[in-house]
């Protein structure tokens, strides 16, 4: 999985929407509007922000994790 597939498969628990494939190539006001107008009720008043960086922590942990079951799963 590539690091932006890992941000859309994260966005899903934020988002009521997930983020699609073009969304590296937009606008910062485009990209902010998305995410705005598609967060889920428990994080409608969050800003842009703030909700795209429980994305980026989210999709960061689970590639961290992934890697070290696979390390485990080699040894």
């Amino acid at each position: 999985m590539t690091h932006e597939e890992l941000i859309i498969w994260a966005s899903g628990t934020f988002l009521t929407e997930k983020l699609p494939t073009n969304y590296n190539i937009w606008t910062d006001d485009q990209f902010n509007e998305f995410i705005e107008s598609h967060a889920w009720e428990p994080f409608e008043n969050w800003d842009a922000a703030d909700i795209y960086e429980s994305i980026q922590s989210l999709a960061h942990d689970a590639e961290y994790n992934l890697i070290r079951k696979l390390i485990q799963l080699k040894s």
